[in-house]
């Protein structure tokens, strides 16, 4: 019997496994359906200058390419004329692309 129950066991693992990559997947693919595009303009406060913001430059292209990795900001522009930046973000709702912007370095500093 210890072996039959070892067997089922090791059934029931695999059963819970595919069952966790299947919520994964319906999870991911929710997300793409219920997400919206999102465009966000930065915006600079005005009598700041360039200077003061080089201490967080680093943490902040490090927190982007992470954000682009995981598909969050789809698409990033720089204008030309300001030292600005133009997002497009790929998220559930506004309050989402709040929090993630919210979670780049210049925007908390």
């Amino acid at each position: 019997m210890i072996l039959k129950l070892t067997i089922l066991s090791f059934a029931c693992v695999l059963l819970v496994t595919a069952m966790l990559q299947q919520a994964i997947h319906t999870d991911i693919l929710l997300r793409s359906y219920l997400s919206m595009k999102i465009l966000a303009i930065e915006h600079e406060i005005p009598g700041t200058s360039p200077e003061m913001f080089q201490p967080w430059l680093e943490a902040e292209a490090r927190r982007v390419w992470e954000l682009q990795q995981a598909g969050v900001i789809r698409e990033l522009y720089f204008r030309q004329e300001r030292s600005e930046a133009v997002l497009v973000l790929e998220c559930v709702g506004v309050d989402e692309a709040e929090k993630v912007l919210g979670s780049l370095p210049l925007a908390a500093a």
